[in-house]
């Protein structure tokens, strides 16, 4: 009886054990998952933008929503973002090729400063 109750105890030890590996492997595996979604949410929220509207613009997208047209208001308004700088896209081929000739310009300005 004495070898059966040292068996017992021996094993009860290395249960335990295994048990608290068990759940040091599932905690790496829980950190290693967020980290992965911080990396990815971080990565979304530079794209990410806190926009203002007014009660009518709220209530246009709302209907949008409704209707089936987006699934969210953030859906609406940014497809509507996108649709409206498509219809100014010969102002913002403009505003490009000003900004270039001002880069170019403060290029030279440094050029002349610095020698």
């Amino acid at each position: 009886m004495c070898e059966e109750e040292k068996v017992e105890t021996t094993e009860a030890p290395r249960a335990e054990a295994t048990a608290w590996d068990n759940v040091l492997k599932e905690t790496v595996k829980v950190f290693e998952s967020l980290g992965k979604a911080i990396v990815t949410t971080a990565q979304s929220a530079s794209h990410l933008l806190l926009v203002e509207v007014d009660k009518d613009t709220c209530a246009q997208l709302d209907l949008l929503v409704q209707n089936g047209v987006a699934k969210s208001r953030q859906e609406a308004a940014a497809a509507l973002i996108v649709e409206g700088l498509k219809s100014r896209n010969v102002v913002f081929d403009r505003i490009q090729k000003t900004n270039a000739e001002i880069a170019a310009l403060r290029q030279q300005i440094r050029t002349l400063v610095t020698g």
